[in-house]
C-alpha cells in the first residue's frame, strides 16, 4: 500500500463554540494523506481503479460546507471516517487549520489519523 496526499484544500464553513462564530464562515485548511492502493492505477492507467481527488475534494468541501459542527477535531474525525466508508482509503491522516481562530496566529489546528 502507498498513498494519495491533498494539500491546502480550503473549505468556507460555519464552525466554532463561540456565539460570534456562529453567524458567518471561517475559511479550514485540509491536508490530507491516504493510504490506498496505487499499485493497480500505476499500472492499468484507468481512473475507475485510482482514488479520483477531484471526486474526493468535492465530497470533502460539500460534507464540511453543510456541516455545523463546533469543534475542527469533530470535523477532522468526521473527514476521516467518511474517507473510509465512501472511497475505501486504508487508513488517513486528516489536518485541519482554522486560520482565524486565533487573532496573533497565524493558524491553529488539529490532526487526527485513523485505521
Amino acid at each position: 500500500m502507498s498513498g494519495i496526499f491533498i494539500r491546502g484544500l480550503r473549505v468556507n464553513t460555519i464552525v466554532g463554540v463561540y456565539e460570534h462564530e456562529r453567524h458567518r464562515t471561517q475559511p479550514l485548511l485540509f491536508d490530507i494523506d491516504m493510504t490506498a492502493d496505487v499499485a493497480t492505477p500505476g499500472t492499468t492507467d484507468a481512473l475507475e481503479d485510482a482514488l479520483d481527488y477531484g471526486a474526493i475534494c468535492e465530497r470533502i468541501t460539500d460534507f464540511v460546507t453543510a456541516s455545523r459542527f463546533q469543534l475542527i477535531e469533530t470535523i477532522a474525525r468526521s473527514v476521516g471516517e467518511l474517507l473510509r466508508r465512501e472511497f475505501g482509503v486504508v487508513s488517513y491522516r486528516v489536518s485541519v487549520a482554522k486560520p482565524e481562530a486565533v487573532e496573533n496566529a497565524e493558524t491553529v489546528g488539529v490532526i487526527i489519523e485513523g485505521p
